[in-house]
């Protein structure tokens, strides 16, 4: 009886570690104690990755474990050099991992429309790198359809009768923005450029097209862009300036920890050296 009871028990555990075994993933390929499984790689490649990616992506993993695990037999990782390196990389990771953990926190930096006009407001260096002009244009597909299109046409009817002949629609004229030169064939600059503002071009024949082009405004390198030319631009400056703006803030709260110390006079004299601003703040 004892004996049964005993079978009994081995049985059970038997059966309790059987149920409780989850088998180990397949490997695509195995070098040493490293493994890629179909999991890795997806997570690697993505679910939408061509065979062609993923046979890049197994090529290049191999390549890369293999060197790795010759380097380790060689001793490499024992290197002075290398551990020091190893380290450095170790502290570069982390420290960035912290503050893109740090502004994750908030969110993402808003950048306001306020924002974007206060700067263009307060600041002259928006000028424009190259020269840029406001056409309206209409587009016919053959020069005697130009020609018509073209008789009549006055600056106060341009949109309205162009509208008429044009494949492409005319905006309002108050809606068109200014254009750089490269929007422009070469053949095309050298006509609208130069003429007068106000002025009506004759057909110009364009890649599968002619043209007919109103003069609106022409500016030349160096003018002061408008605020709808720079808006962008505008935006990016001012999310890259708060950006680091957060970025020293988490500074200068760690520097207030009582685990932080510099030497303020050596600094001041480096500082003075190199002519950058002594720090204002010092911390013994």
């Amino acid at each position: 009886m004892r004996f049964l009871i005993l079978f009994i028990l081995i049985l059970f555990c038997i059966s309790c570690k059987t149920e409780q075994f989850t088998p180990e993933e397949p490997a695509i390929m195995r070098i040493g104690s490293s493994s890629l499984t179909e999991k890795d790689l997806i997570n690697a490649v993505g679910l939408n990755a061509t065979p062609d990616q993923k046979l890049n992506y197994i090529r290049e993993w191999s390549d890369k474990e293999l060197t790795y695990h010759a380097a380790i037999t060689s001793g490499l990782d024992k290197d002075d050099f290398a551990k020091k390196t190893i380290e450095n990389m170790k502290r570069e990771f982390l420290s960035t991992r912290y503050i893109q953990q740090q502004m994750g926190k908030i969110g993402a930096i808003e950048v306001s429309s306020e924002e974007i006009r206060e700067e263009y407001k307060n600041n002259s260096q928006y000028v424009r790198n190259e020269p840029v002009i406001r056409v309206a244009k209409i587009v016919i597909d053959s020069q005697q359809s130009g020609w018509r299109a073209r008789d009549g046409l006055t600056v106060e009817n341009f949109r309205e009768r162009g509208n008429l002949h044009s494949s492409v629609p005319i905006p309002p004229l108050e809606d068109i923005k200014y254009a750089p030169k490269k929007d422009f064939s070469q053949e095309t600059w050298d006509v609208i450029f130069y003429l007068r503002v106000g002025a009506i071009t004759l057909p110009i024949k364009e890649d599968g097209h002619y043209a007919i082009y109103l003069i609106l405004a022409k500016e030349n390198a160096g003018s002061q862009a408008v605020f709808e030319e720079v808006t962008e631009e505008i935006r990016r400056s001012v999310l890259n300036r708060k950006q680091r703006e957060f970025v020293e803030n988490i500074y200068t709260e760690l520097r207030n920890r009582d685990d932080y110390y510099y030497d303020s006079e050596y600094m001041a004299n480096l500082e003075k050296t190199a002519g950058i601003p002594a720090a204002q703040e010092e911390k013994e």
